[in-house]
């Protein structure tokens, strides 16, 4: 192998931690204002609103709000991520170091946003407890965070390879691609995951995979990505 071989391949960790730091510090600004906007609503405003009309709140609404939103907010921001692509190409980086960025980056936001599961479950509990309501959390919480971070990540990365597909093939394999974003609620209904620490070995090892999968994929189809030349 060649120096300048040599060179290039120890060159392509550097431009991966680069680009992955990039995209989630361009993410932060964002979850600085997403998540304690959910924490506000779920935790917050929701039991309120319910009390003031004395309607008795269910054992946790932010069960409700963590099992979803934060793998939707990361599908959208992965999708975005895509048209970032030219501009990494631009500085001499690679389509693969670029893949590896988003896989990272998406990773990176969902242990993000898993922090917010068990904060929310205590500010919730204290919330409940002023309005003498019952109140059920996750029995290990270690395991509901767990379970956020692998169907975040499931949810970004599916929102990745969707749009890494549109760009590639057009709009027509984009709309195609469209029931990719629904994979983690297809999967979970089939593995019967019904609650935040409902997750067992098998199905984390299964989740784990479908992660392994996603981004396989997604490298897949970025490295045939054409750039596409902007005109005036």
């Amino acid at each position: 192998m060649s120096a300048a071989s040599l060179g290039t391949v120890r060159a392509l960790p550097s431009s991966t931690w680069r680009t992955a730091r990039w995209l989630v510090g361009n993410t932060l600004g964002i979850l600085a204002v997403v998540a304690p906007l959910m924490l506000v609503l779920g935790v917050g405003v929701a039991p309120a609103t319910m009390a003031y009309f004395g309607v008795q709140a269910p054992a946790s609404l932010w069960s409700f709000a963590v099992e979803q939103a934060p793998g939707v907010f990361t599908l959208v921001i992965a999708a975005m991520t895509i048209s970032q692509l030219a501009t990494h190409l631009a500085f001499g980086m690679t389509r693969r170091s670029y893949a590896a960025a988003v896989v990272l980056s998406v990773v990176a936001i969902a242990l993000l946003l898993a922090l917010l599961v068990p904060l929310g479950y205590v500010l919730e509990a204290a919330h409940f407890r002023a309005y003498g309501w019952a109140h059920e959390a996750p029995d290990s919480l270690a395991l509901a965070l767990l379970t956020s971070v692998l169907r975040t990540a499931v949810w970004g990365l599916a929102g990745a390879l969707t749009a890494a597909i549109w760009y590639r093939f057009g709009g027509f394999a984009g709309v195609v691609a469209l029931p990719l974003t629904a994979i983690y609620p297809i999967v979970s209904a089939g593995m019967w995951i019904e609650r935040a620490d409902a997750l067992g070995a098998p199905e984390a090892a299964m989740l784990v995979g479908l992660i392994a999968l996603l981004g396989v994929a997604y490298a897949a189809v970025v490295a045939g990505i054409a750039v596409r030349a902007r005109t005036a």
